[in-house]
């Protein structure tokens, strides 16, 4: 009896508790979330991160509201490398890096989050080395690109197979689902969002979705630039990191394929707009 309450207590730990993925030796709890998968509370956390990093940056701030933010990034940081998801480990750096380098008053944020990255440095790997070299592996130049190198090339594959696309629903996280039975004599690196957009839609959709985003990001430099308002300037940086970080993690990931970046990446743009 006991062997088999302890047996069903593991499966349901195992179930509902760990992030787990068969491609590692390791699994860690879950944080409190309602994500469903690693993935998706990736980019909770990454998106987290990035805004409160940007609301740092906020002239009439208090001591405590501060600090208040700077905790949050702590917790959301850990929680995202627990997940082990590189692409979100890389754009929240690379993000936060921006806020430090553009944002104003970022002495002030600069100091706080490299102490903040002091402390978490200083905590035990749950994983007994995994989640540490994952998170290394996120800025191997070369690893990255034999690891999402394809991704690039699955961008001309499917332009030159594809030029006029195969329709709406057959590529990304779902393409599964919805693909046709000629489909599974395809194979293509899914994790992009440029090749499964030009997948579905062609060199006429990737044209359209680059210049959307060569548009965004435009918007994006001149709002950081030219809004003077104290309150609206942290709120634009914080938009424009989450955007600009969403667009690169793009070209790894089918980022805009599913929630909750699909819903807040139109969300804010409009915010910008």
């Amino acid at each position: 009896v006991a062997q088999n309450i302890v047996g069903q207590v593991v499966t349901t730990i195992n179930r509902e508790l760990l992030w787990r993925s068969d491609d590692y030796d390791a699994k860690v709890f879950r944080p409190v979330s309602f994500a469903p998968d690693a993935g998706t509370a990736s980019s909770f956390y990454a998106v987290g991160i990035l805004l409160a990093g940007a609301l740092l940056t906020t002239a009439r701030m208090n001591f405590a509201a501060q600090w208040g933010l700077v905790a949050g990034i702590g917790t959301m940081f850990v929680a995202l490398c627990l997940t082990l998801v590189r692409s979100s480990m890389v754009g929240t750096l690379l993000g936060l890096g921006a806020v430090v380098t553009v944002g104003r008053r970022s002495m002030r944020t600069g100091i706080a989050l490299g102490s903040l990255g002091l402390l978490v440095a200083m905590i035990e790997d749950p994983t007994g080395g995994t989640l540490t070299e994952r998170f290394k592996a996120g800025f191997r130049v070369g690893e990255v690109v034999r690891s999402r190198g394809t991704q690039i090339e699955g961008i001309w594959w499917a332009a030159t197979n594809f030029p006029t696309g195969m329709g709406i629903g057959r590529a990304g996280p779902g393409g599964g689902r919805y693909n046709e039975p000629e489909d599974n004599r395809y194979t293509f690196p899914p994790e992009s969002y440029f090749v499964c957009i030009t997948f579905e839609t062609g060199v006429v959709g990737l044209g359209f979705v680059v210049t959307i985003f060569f548009v965004l990001l435009r918007h994006c430099m001149l709002a950081v630039l030219r809004v003077r308002d104290p309150d609206l300037h942290p709120l634009a940086l914080a938009i424009s990191v989450v955007l600009g970080a969403a667009i690169l993690v793009s070209l790894v990931g089918p980022t805009l394929y599913a929630a909750p970046l699909s819903y807040l990446f139109w969300t804010l743009a409009g915010l910008l707009f």
